[in-house]
């Protein structure tokens, strides 16, 4: 009997950890002079466990304008609930620094296509370019770790689907 009850916990700590899942990611780009950027994105994932994924945003087109929303799709590990997201960008030309509004992180299950996350993340930043950083200003490269509401470590999952 203790044995069943320690698996359903360990399942309710890390839930759907296994199989692959499709992660649908948009980002809105803010409404304010120059909020736009042209250099590479980047997107890290991470559970209440701090299992993480990367990816690179990338789709032909031009991508990160000046209020508009990106839609980005990709089939990864599945890790669960999405509760932290960072986004950095590599600063690749001139003035780079970009005016992220938010993400929204939706997770299905392949094949089954079962909701496992969908979660908002209001950002309201901007992510600066890294020649910036270097230059000692005081501009951040990324935004840090931006935790989703109820997703605390051992948490029960709450898909929001």
């Amino acid at each position: 009997m203790r044995l069943v009850l320690f698996l359903i916990a360990i399942t309710t700590i890390i839930p759907h950890t296994n199989g692959q899942c499709i992660y649908m990611v948009e980002v809105s780009t803010g409404d304010r002079e120059g909020a736009g950027t042209d250099a590479d994105v980047f997107l890290r994932l991470a559970n209440s466990a701090d299992q993480s994924l990367n990816f690179q945003l990338q789709r032909p087109g031009n991508n990160f304008e000046r209020n508009a929303v990106d839609r980005f799709v990709a089939t990864n590990a599945c890790i669960g609930r999405i509760c932290k997201v960072e986004v950095t960008q590599n600063g690749k030309y001139p003035s780079s620094s970009w005016y992220v509004k938010g993400l929204n992180v939706s997770v299905r299950q392949s094949g089954s296509n079962k909701c496992v996350s969908r979660e908002i993340f209001t950002i309201d930043q901007w992510v600066r370019d890294p020649v910036m950083e270097r230059a000692g200003n005081g501009f951040k490269t990324k935004y840090h770790w931006m935790p989703a509401s109820n997703c605390d470590h051992g948490a029960l999952p709450n898909p929001r689907c």
